[in-house]
């Protein structure tokens, strides 16, 4: 049997080291101030731009198809959709995808790390939202199904949202035109 002025000595060091290691952590991050924050994460270029009326959401923008080899800006320019989401007070991230083309799996992946990284750096949001166009689109519904406990919720506006085989098969078949129309 330990005695019991051991038992209470050890369980005094347990708890001064649980707070030694612990107490220098942050309780959360801090909330971003109103701007545009760029830089790049796993070779994927990003950029958050924050409203002066942030409501506490955040919009996870997904652009659309580039072909390999199209100029890049540097920083990235924000998406056209961008003002329209600040104007209602969401904080807006997009990624430029680590890779151009037909880039659905970097699109998924890298806009989940910023995900992420913007919970992480700066706070988590009250809801979190994924808005894509056009290849954007299908990269959307993608995230939704790989991720669905991390997004409130998703629009897509144009978007191709097919299954690769099937469009690659079919896209540019006129009969797949018209049967779609």
């Amino acid at each position: 049997m330990v005695p019991a002025a051991w038992r209470r000595s050890t369980r005094m060091a347990m708890i001064g080291f649980a707070c030694s290691v612990v107490a220098p952590w942050p309780l959360h991050a801090a909330e971003p101030a109103q701007g545009t924050y760029s830089g790049t994460l796993n070779g994927a270029s990003y950029r958050i731009d924050v409203p002066p009326n942030w409501n506490g959401d955040l919009v996870m923008l997904m652009h659309g198809y580039q072909p390999v080899g199209a100029p890049v800006s540097t920083p990235m320019a924000a998406a056209d959709a961008t003002p329209v989401f600040l104007r209602k007070g969401f904080a807006v991230a997009q990624s430029q995808y680590a890779s151009q083309g037909w880039a659905v799996s970097d699109a998924v992946a890298d806009t989940e790390r910023l995900r992420q990284y913007f919970a992480k750096t700066y706070v988590r949001p009250a809801h979190t939202y994924l808005y894509g166009f056009s290849l954007g689109g299908l990269a959307v519904a993608a995230s939704i199904e790989r991720h669905p406990r991390a997004y409130t919720g998703a629009m897509i506006t144009c978007g191709l949202t097919v299954s690769t085989p099937e469009f690659l098969a079919k896209g540019s078949s006129s009969r797949w035109s018209r049967s779609t129309r």
